[in-house]
């Protein structure tokens, strides 16, 4: 009788600490969930700043650009077509880390190309002057090239080329 009441005692013992072992279990996967979450959440946060910062950096890049065809308008009264116009070099060579280049196209509108680091290799921007006023500096800025141009680059926008 005796032995029969230790072994229950000690099934019971058992069957407690097996109960509290599968409760900690699911306490330790519930935080490593949290954590690969929060990981994942932190490195595409990373890396939308990342990509955002290129993208800011090959905008300024076009700011002299840009101050080239208005006064390319002032002085001549149309707008440049080619960076030849305009006196700059080849758009190759107007390139930084992840910018390949700079080309002014017809109405002085201004395409700049990217790298693969932001996620579509050649992928392109396209600034463009407004017509209507052309000495008030005010450009449109939008891609085919990246959907969610807007979350990082708020004056940009989205626009399929077609």
């Amino acid at each position: 009788m005796l032995s029969r009441l230790i072994r229950s005692e000690t099934e019971e013992q058992a069957g407690a600490i097996q109960k509290h072992i599968t409760q900690i279990g699911i306490v330790v996967l519930a935080v490593l969930g949290v954590l690969i979450g929060l990981h994942f959440y932190q490195k595409k946060t990373v890396e939308g700043h990342v990509k955002a910062g290129f993208l800011e950096h090959g905008l300024a890049s076009a700011n002299p650009v840009k101050r080239d065809v208005i006064q390319y308008y002032e002085e001549y009264g149309k707008m440049p077509s080619s960076n030849d116009e305009l006196g700059l070099p080849e758009p190759a060579d107007l390139s930084g880390r992840s910018l390949r280049g700079i080309e002014v196209t017809e109405g002085g509108q201004l395409i700049l190309t990217f790298s693969y680091e932001l996620g579509v290799d050649q992928g392109r921007i396209y600034l463009t002057p407004s017509l209507a006023n052309p000495t008030m500096n005010s450009w449109s800025c939008t891609t085919p090239s990246y959907p969610k141009i807007e979350k990082l680059i708020p004056e940009c926008e989205f626009r399929e080329r077609g």
